[in-house]
């Protein structure tokens, strides 16, 4: 949570400083990286997580080695790509800016398997801990370097010293054992043999999740894209933590019971309760209170955010719904489930381009949370079990959320005509209030248990 309010803080500041150009620019950038990053994930810490042998010095080092290669891999193929697609979009320093960010891959090859041990353990406190330190030091430096040059190299800069504070806590601070470069034939295998249905998901959830702002980036000017890339941000938030919430936390712990399916299932749906109640409050209070937010706390630059963040609240909202679903097929070792889920959800692109030929913005984000619910349905129904009871929880707390915000949003438009200047957003705040409270001791309750 403090590592999100870290990048929200200074997002808010950088807006200040930069223009919405630089954001539309970086998230290129970011989409770029991100690409090359899904079209080559193998799952391997997850893999790790999950195999008997994952604490194995022989296993962790040829993970090891594994990653180090796809990271130098992957920035000789920025290097390679860079150009063509600065070309594509009519944007000369993306190359460039790409080029210096795609060092990114290499520091995260370069991670200490260390790391990985401390996710299987579950080790929560200290990862946030080296999180936390990597996001300050990274947001002190894109503040310094925007302060003395405003332009998007302050942003490519925080991202790559981010990336060399993680590396390097990863071999002192959080080192377990000294890693080595090794090569174990067995150990290869497992690897592959679980990453092989992750590396053809990663790539489908590539296109679902970032094909928006490739879309855009054609479609739009380049201040836009900034202004709707800042309101994602924000709608994101909340599908960051509670993906986090389920890969570092709920993963491994599901992992552990893998050779008691009932146990596992039953995790997994209580843990789920308590992550959708609080995400429907979260989500409820983002729709509400996102337009008072951006105005306040933005300058006229970026006019149009409240209206991007509320129908990109509506698109998270279903993301986070299907999210960890196919993680119980993983935890057991099957990571097929979680492609085919992929290829469902893949269907987005196409019912967004149809969306957005017909009401835009509106129509595009309702084209990704239509495939949503659709691979959501595909999902649960291959659950091994406890299939009505997620859907269920899906229904319920979507039906509480969405009557929530209906009648806040209703009550505004009744009022706003005679609200005085102060009276109006008084009453936002308030009603932003409920949804968050409930959320907040709801899942403080249930952590106690």
């Amino acid at each position: 949570m403090g590592g999100q309010a870290l990048r929200l803080g200074g997002n808010i500041v950088l807006s200040r400083i930069l223009f919405p150009s630089a954001f539309g620019v970086m998230a290129l950038v970011s989409v770029f990286l991100y690409g090359l990053q899904m079209l080559s994930d193998l799952g391997i810490w997850k893999s790790v997580a999950q195999n008997e042998r994952g604490a194995e010095p022989e296993f962790l080092n040829t993970a090891y080695t594994i990653q180090a290669i796809r990271g130098v891999t992957l920035w000789a193929i920025c290097a390679v790509l860079a150009w063509p697609y600065a070309a594509y979009y009519d944007e000369p320093m993306l190359g460039p800016y790409i080029c210096i960010s795609g060092f990114v891959a290499v520091l995260g090859g370069l991670q200490s398997p260390s790391l990985m041990v401390h996710q299987r353990q579950v080790s929560v406190a200290a990862i946030t801990k080296m999180n936390l330190g990597s996001q300050a030091v990274s947001l002190v430096v894109m503040l310094t370097w925007a302060a003395i040059h405003p332009s998007p190299w302050a942003l490519v800069a925080g991202s790559v010293t981010g990336a060399a504070v993680v590396m390097l806590a990863s071999h002192t601070w959080l080192s377990i054992y000294r890693p080595r470069f090794q090569w174990n034939a067995e150990a290869r295998c497992e690897l592959i043999r679980f990453g092989k249905w992750i590396f053809l998901s990663s790539t489908l959830t590539f296109v679902v999740s970032q094909s928006d702002r490739l879309m855009l980036g054609k479609l739009v000017s380049k201040e836009d894209l900034g202004q709707y890339s800042i309101a994602l941000a924000l709608a994101s938030l909340v599908k960051m933590l509670a993906g986090q919430a389920i890969n570092f936390v709920l993963f491994p712990l599901m992992s552990r019971a893998q050779n008691d399916r009932e146990r596992l299932l039953t995790m997994f749906v209580q843990a789920r309760a308590v992550l959708l109640r609080a995400c429907a409050g979260c989500c409820a209070a983002i729709v509400i209170g996102g337009p008072l937010f951006f105005d306040s706390l933005y300058d006229d630059r970026y006019a149009d955010l409240g209206f991007y963040v509320q129908w990109i609240t509506l698109w998270m909202w279903c993301d986070i719904m299907t999210h960890g679903i196919e993680n119980v097929w993983a935890s057991l070792g099957n990571t097929r489930v979680a492609f085919i889920g992929g290829c469902v959800r893949a269907l987005g692109v196409p019912f967004a381009i149809i969306g957005y030929g017909i009401i835009e913005l509106p129509g595009l984000v309702c084209g990704f949370a239509c495939a949503d619910l659709l691979g959501q349905a595909v999902l649960v129904a291959m659950l091994p079990g406890r299939r009505l009871a997620v859907l269920k929880q899906s229904g319920l707390y979507s039906l509480i959320g969405g009557s929530y915000v209906g009648l806040a949003l209703a009550i505004m438009a009744f009022q706003r005509p005679s609200a005085s200047h102060w009276s109006f957003p008084l009453l936002i705040v308030a009603l932003t209030i409920p949804p968050i409270l409930d959320a907040g001791l709801y899942t403080w309750r249930q952590l106690r248990l």
